[in-house]
């Protein structure tokens, strides 16, 4: 089998070396063999047509009065920002907007409001946000499958794992289950890490405007950014600069936001185990905690980290499994997922790990590109 056809260009002076084969080739959408255009094409139409099932799911909800608590406190502080509250209160959370996780991105978004003035139109963005986040997965394929193209393979075989791909999004049940009764923050969170990761992986300073809207929608989004800083590591000693950056800015601003209180939505009372007396009494009445001092907690008790995550295996699987499990042994794929679960199933709510919570499955997009295009590695080698 021929190596993959790569193109050395001239990298950035801001990453760790001044050459690199680009693992994307640099190559557009009309270097793509036609047959790949057209299942990308093809692709892009479903995803459109998922994305009117959702909004039509969405408004069906609304009519119901389906939507829960997290939906009232983001509906209510948004309407309070486009009216002109700076600083809104929200009575449902009993607290400021800004202290629930800190996503900052809806003062950006509050002209939105008028788009459409109603309280549906923000799930209609989160049904947005995660069929976006879909094709950047479907686009990210196939490239990856056009990098991958040698004379000795077949493009119809090329097409197959990259259609199977965007079936195995479109048809993910936790996908779905996360846009349904409730509003999740994370799903803009994961679609800005999701774009940021596809640019690193291409060589792109853009990125870095990628990490800084994902830490624009709040403390968890920063906790994603660990989760990608783990697999830039993985990947190798060209991202290590790079993982050193996303590691701090993850860090930095999950320490800075417990600072101001700025987390009171981050259930920290269900790690209270892990924590010191003083802390766990702080985090059982005030709600406040930190991320720092959780994962000293977990490396101080090991035996109870252990246990919970052993006392969760089921669920953890169910959370993964519907994307291919296969796309965990992808550098690209295993750290973001990889915490999302960890922070889930070290809380003492089962809920934060249960599938049918939904605000845990949004790393599924990383899990399912990398499960397909390690598929697609596989049967190649096997096939030719």
């Amino acid at each position: 089998m021929m190596k993959p056809r790569a193109i050395t260009v001239k990298r950035p002076s801001f990453f760790a070396r001044e050459t690199e084969t680009d693992p994307a080739g640099r190559t557009g959408q009309a270097a793509w063999p036609p047959l790949l255009r057209i299942a990308f094409r093809v692709g892009l139409a479903v995803f459109g047509a998922q994305l009117i099932c959702f909004m039509l799911w969405s408004d069906f909800q609304q009519s119901r009065f389906g939507f829960s608590f997290d939906f009232s406190i983001y509906a209510q502080g948004w309407y309070q920002i486009a009216h002109g509250s700076i600083d809104p209160f929200v009575t449902s959370k009993g607290a400021y907007l800004w202290q629930d996780h800190s996503a900052f991105l809806f003062w950006l978004a509050a002209p939105l409001w008028f788009v459409w003035p109603h309280p549906v139109t923000l799930m209609w963005l989160q049904d947005a946000a995660c069929v976006a986040a879909e094709v950047v997965a479907f686009r990210w394929m196939c490239e990856v499958a056009v990098q991958r193209q040698s004379e000795s393979e077949s493009r119809r075989t090329l097409v197959t794992f990259v259609s199977v791909g965007a079936l195995a999004l479109v048809l993910d049940p936790w996908i779905t289950w996360s846009i349904t009764n409730d509003f999740h923050v994370e799903a803009f969170s994961m679609l800005f890490v999701l774009l940021a990761a596809r640019d690193f992986y291409n060589f792109r300073q853009r990125s870095w405007l990628w990490v800084a809207l994902a830490l624009g929608t709040g403390n968890l989004a920063a906790t994603y950014l660990i989760g990608l800083s783990l697999s830039a590591l993985a990947v190798g000693k060209n991202w290590r600069r790079t993982a050193l950056y996303l590691s701090l800015a993850g860090i930095g601003w999950t320490e800075l936001i417990s600072l101001i209180h700025g987390d009171l939505g981050s259930a920290y009372k269900g790690y209270s185990y892990l924590l010191s007396e003083s802390q766990a009494k702080r985090a059982r009445t005030t709600g406040q905690g930190s991320v720092l001092e959780v994962a000293i907690g977990g490396v101080t008790h090991p035996a109870r980290v252990f246990a919970r995550i052993w006392g969760y295996r089921w669920s953890i699987w169910a959370d993964l499994s519907s994307a291919g499990l296969i796309g965990i042994v992808s550098p690209w794929a295993f750290g973001v997922p990889l915490v999302a679960m960890i922070e889930s199933s070290l809380n003492s709510t089962p809920d934060f790990i249960s599938p049918n919570t939904g605000s845990q499955n949004f790393p599924e997009y990383l899990l399912t590109r990398n499960s397909a295009d390690e598929a697609g590695q596989f049967f190649s080698h096997r096939m030719f």
